[in-house]
């Protein structure tokens, strides 16, 4: 089993030079990026991305908004609205760019304020005191909460309310 991370460039030098030299493995599990947007990874490799798998977080656009804060569900709208009025070809809208918009949002609403009326400004120090949201699931475009780990702990900084999607490609 090969579990990889990667960004375009390097998962399609490995995959390439994988095929000519014959490696052969029961899984490939990637890991976001490139293997997230299945057109780019079919566009290097084929059907040798049959039943490769990946682990990422939903798409905002295959959450289930009757599961999210009826705000979010206008913004996802509007940002998968603009996304196809500027790639109006795309088959499958990227996930990352959720990610980026759901992220975004959370510090902006969120984090950001926080930061600035109870720890005082925007610094480095300030931001990190106002890692101290407490989300309910549904509060994020992603569907997840937000909660994360306290300076200190293990894992500090990662959101324990976080949950990833494993896919896998098969027949395109």
């Amino acid at each position: 089993m090969i579990f990889q991370t990667g960004y375009n460039p390097d998962i399609t030098l490995f995959l390439r030079q994988a095929r000519e030299l014959g490696l052969r493995f029961s899984a490939l599990v990637g890991q976001g990026a490139s293997y997230g947007v299945y057109p780019k990874l079919n566009e290097t490799v084929g059907n040798d991305a049959d039943f490769f798998f990946n682990v990422d977080p939903i798409s905002i656009w295959q959450t289930n908004p009757q599961a999210l804060k009826l705000e979010l569900v206008p913004i996802i709208k509007a940002v998968g609205d603009a996304y196809m009025k500027a790639k109006p070809d795309t088959v499958i809208r990227s996930a990352h760019v959720a990610m980026a918009t759901s992220n975004t949002y959370a510090f902006l609403t969120d984090v950001l304020p926080r930061a600035v009326k109870k720890y005082g400004g925007i610094t480095s120090d300030d931001l990190r005191e106002a890692l101290d949201t407490d989300l309910p699931d549904g509060s994020s475009m992603l569907g997840f909460g937000i909660k994360f780990r306290p300076p200190g702990q293990p894992m500090s900084g990662q959101n324990e309310r976080a949950y990833p999607v494993v896919v896998q490609y098969s027949d395109d």
